[in-house]
């Protein structure tokens, strides 16, 4: 979790590209809990901002994680971020990066009542949590939406908790969708925040924004917000913001609430997305696909004969683009599957397969915290 002084909380690679929306505060407190009937959720017709809000605020939560200090003179360092109902199970979805390295959480609704929670599981690589309440606690629950149907130019509401300041909304507009948030380096390949296939939007969010909903206009929740992103000198730019898409959240949730952890397909390669420039210096006739920058050894795309300079187009004719990314094409196997990559080297279009291994969980333990 992040505490002062270190606002980049366990993602140090970032401090330069990427500002995570979370915020910490010197003290922690103590609370209760209301009980209060859940709604069902649904899928109304457009609305305006005004309705949209008085909708889904109940289902929106504030959240608290803090580990106690061993000396009490020492103060009490907390994180605060956001988060929503996902179910009527009382399953609460925020950011990993909120949550992790804590001991205790604590789930606030609208209505200024809050709860103690419980945590379910987290998703480093995803940057995604599940935290659970009391079912009888809850308000409402949120409509999921689906993130594929994002299009660019849509209007977008973003609520949270920047600075612990609960009920904020925010609106702008989607961007576009199959954004990486932080550098082609990291496209597709850290496990400790992927920050691959986000929706890029312009509704403004700050710390503590984290793991807060964004809305479509139906009020469905399409996304989670994560991160905003800075220049070199450390300045945030502004109308740049990203969401963790729902349709990643909805898969990842269901691992995480069924097992307590997820399970990732491994291919073994670092990459990088094929651009305009990388097209032209590599003398390539599309910008579509990635780059293989490095090939782990012993992985499953060294026994495969992927070779680093190799290009990848395609995935079981999946073909990998900037709305389809490498990351979100593997979303849909499992480990131990098997799948063909056609890909170019030497400027002749070859094939293989590979049967995909599974992210050790060590690697989240020993690199994430997880």
């Amino acid at each position: 979790m992040s505490r002062p002084g270190q606002p980049f909380g366990r993602l140090p690679r970032l401090i330069l590209l990427a500002i995570l929306i979370c915020t910490s505060f010197p003290v922690v407190g103590s609370g209760t809990a209301i009980a209060q009937e859940a709604d069902d959720a649904s899928t109304p017709a457009e609305l305006s901002t005004v309705d949209l809000v008085a909708e889904v605020l109940p289902g929106v939560v504030a959240i608290m994680a803090y580990t106690p200090a061993e000396d009490p003179d020492e103060g009490q360092g907390y994180s605060i971020g956001s988060g929503f109902v996902y179910d009527a199970d009382g399953h609460i979805i925020t950011n990993w990066h909120v949550v992790a390295g804590s001991e205790l959480y604590y789930v606030t609704f609208s209505s200024g009542f809050y709860v103690e929670a419980e945590l379910v599981g987290l998703d480093p690589r995803d940057d995604i949590a599940v935290l659970k309440v009391d079912p009888d606690v809850i308000p409402a629950v949120l409509a999921m939406g689906d993130s594929d149907a994002v299009l660019p130019g849509e209007k977008v509401v973003a609520i949270g908790s920047p600075s612990g300041i609960t009920n904020t909304i925010t609106e702008g507009i989607a961007s576009g969708s199959g954004r990486t948030g932080a550098s082609p380096g990291l496209y597709g390949q850290t496990q400790c925040g992927n920050y691959n296939n986000l929706i890029q939007h312009s509704a403004p969010i700050n710390g503590g924004n984290s793991g807060g909903p964004l809305f479509n206009m139906q009020g469905e929740v399409i996304g989670i917000n994560t991160l905003g992103i800075t220049n070199d000198a450390g300045t945030a730019l502004a109308g740049i913001y990203y969401a963790v898409p729902s349709n990643t959240i909805a898969k990842i949730a269901a691992d995480l609430i069924e097992d307590g952890r997820i399970s990732l397909p491994l291919i073994g390669i670092e990459s990088t997305p094929i651009t305009i420039p990388t097209a032209i210096i590599y003398d390539l006739p599309f910008a579509n696909g990635v780059l293989v920058t490095a090939v782990a050894n012993d992985s499953p795309a060294d026994r495969a004969g992927l070779r680093e300079g190799d290009v990848v187009l395609s995935i079981d004719d999946q073909d990998i683009t900037k709305e389809d990314t490498l990351s979100e094409i593997l979303m849909s196997y499992n480990p131990g599957d098997t799948i063909e990559i056609v890909y170019i080297r030497n400027g002749k279009e070859r094939d293989t397969d590979l049967r995909l291994a599974e992210v050790p969980q060590s690697i989240f333990d020993e690199e994430c915290g997880a």
